[in-house]
């Protein structure tokens, strides 16, 4: 394995450390693009032990993209991406472990105990075909490689050793300024991978920034390539916006570039302000929940067969679609609460997606009437419900068999009319289940 010395250059004598995001002055960053750092960014043992092994073997080995940009924003880090001059096959040699996800693009993956790190090599692409992937790529610098990133407070890298951030893409600032600017030609960071366009929201959104001008136009001209992305893609990037701070925020950015249009117009019908509601809540909102929200105004004669060509649009899994549209069509029987059986009632609340129609019917009630009187009826039912022992079946397949009726249809019907006088208290034993079917059902 060839061995070669650090690019990153030791910290002059008489420097002063810099504190996060506030010491640079602009002349400053524009003369050197290393900027010191007042503390270490807390590493995770894994990504310390991984840039110990590259130093150590004398390649270059920095922490880049989204875990500089939060721990420079002083937000928790995840996602050690290492990014070094040491190529695949080095890596490979120093990590027998390693998983190859992308030799050709330069990208290695080794695990640590739970965690994996990315090992990515410093590359340029060259032109992209698919508005995901370069044709090739040529292994180069880390100015090559953070140049060919998406938007500029993603393209810093972190040097542990010497505690600075190498900033090639003027990004300390753009972080400082609260900016979203793309790196270099907006458009054509937006050809490369049009998912970038929703990224960019993403992380508008996110923490609060504002998108640069240049950028911004880009996104306006280019959000209909995002059909040319992987539904799954585009699902996750939704979700993750769904279920961040500003999700009405969100939703509104994305109608005025048509992205919704294109992945889910189903959401135009539905108030931004029923996705503020949701997040104020404060529970925990699932990805089944956020699209509930998002398709909870979807109606017609056929509303079901509607939701699942949604869900279907955007690859959800089976299970997740099985629940929105469990939620979805949910959401109609609080306005006949109050005239439910109470067996009806009771099976309501005991379904398992309760909690989260709960929360769905509070979130959307209080941005339309403020009406709340089912919500805190079915909660309370909710709550009693819960709080006692579960309800055992009175009785069973078998014990009709015993009665001498023979399998078929007319069991689930027995069944079900048993237990709905359970559960309205009318039967309590099997004694009283046995007689009442031999009463009304034994011909």
């Amino acid at each position: 394995m060839s061995k070669k010395k650090p690019k990153a250059p030791k910290r002059p004598s008489g420097s002063k450390p810099t504190p996060s995001l506030k010491a640079p002055t602009p002349s400053k960053v524009s003369l050197s693009k290393w900027i010191p750092i007042e503390k270490n960014f807390p590493l995770s043992a894994s990504a310390k032990e991984a840039i110990a092994r590259l130093t150590g073997a004398g390649f270059s080995a920095y922490l880049v993209g989204g875990a500089v940009r939060d721990a420079l924003l002083g937000l928790p880090m995840k996602d050690f991406d290492i990014a070094t001059d040491a190529t695949p096959d080095e890596v490979e040699e120093l990590f027998p472990n390693a998983i190859d996800v992308g030799r050709a693009f330069g990208v290695m993956k080794v695990p640590f105990g739970d965690e994996i790190i990315e090992i990515a090599t410093f590359r340029e692409d060259a032109e992209y075909t698919d508005y995901r992937h370069p044709k090739s790529v040529r292994f180069a610098g880390p100015e090559e490689d953070a140049s060919r990133r998406d938007f500029t407070i993603n393209g810093l890298f972190y040097d542990p050793k010497t505690r600075r951030v190498l900033d090639c893409v003027s990004g300390f600032l753009d972080l400082q300024a609260k900016k979203i600017r793309a790196i270099g030609d907006p458009t054509a960071r937006l050809k490369e991978d049009a998912l970038r366009v929703l990224r960019a929201v993403r992380f508008a959104v996110r923490f609060g920034f504002k998108i640069e001008e240049a950028t911004w136009r880009a996104l306006l001209e280019n959000a209909r390539f995002t059909r040319k992305v992987s539904a799954e893609r585009v699902r996750d990037e939704f979700a993750a916006m769904l279920k961040g701070p500003r999700p009405g925020d969100a939703i509104a950015m994305l109608r005025e570039l048509g992205v919704v249009s294109l992945w889910l117009p189903e959401v135009a019908k539905v108030k931004p302000q029923v996705f503020a509601a949701l997040s104020e809540d404060g529970g925990v909102r699932s990805t089944a929940l956020v699209f509930a929200a998002a398709l909870s105004e979807t109606g017609g004669e056929e509303p079901e067969k509607l939701i699942q060509g949604a869900c279907d649009r955007l690859r959800l899994s089976g299970e997740d679609k099985n629940r929105v549209i469990d939620l979805v069509l949910g959401l109609p029987k609080f306005n006949h609460a109050f005239q439910m059986r109470e067996a009806t009632l009771r099976r309501f609340v005991l379904e398992p997606y309760f909690d989260e129609l709960l929360q769905l019917h509070r979130a959307i009630a209080r941005v339309n009437d403020g009406n709340l009187m089912a919500y805190r009826f079915l909660r309370k039912l909710r709550e009693e419900a819960m709080s006692g022992p579960p309800s055992e079946k009175l009785l069973t397949g078998g014990d009709l068999v015993g009665l001498g009726f023979s399998p078929g249809p007319q069991f689930s019907d027995i069944l079900r009319v048993v237990d709905d006088l359970a559960l309205e208290k009318k039967l309590a034993t099997k004694d009283e289940a046995l007689e009442y079917v031999v009463k009304h059902f034994v011909r």
